[in-house]
């Protein structure tokens, strides 16, 4: 799921903290802000991340 621990310690609270904000949204536009949002956080930690379990399970969300 991650290089290392440092790395995926970051993923985790990067992922968590832009996913918590997803209940408060209340257009499509806010929720696709946020997942776009996700994926680029989490693609700027590691490569491996953007295209992973990390941001495939955002899709089911919106």
């Amino acid at each position: 799921m991650a290089e290392n621990l440092t790395t995926f310690i970051r993923l985790v609270t990067a992922w968590a903290a832009v996913r918590l904000h997803l209940p408060m949204a209340y257009t499509r536009t806010e929720l696709i802000a946020l997942r776009d949002e996700i994926d680029n956080v989490v693609g700027g930690i590691s490569p491996h991340a953007g295209s992973s379990w990390w941001t495939e399970n955002l899709q089911e969300v919106i």
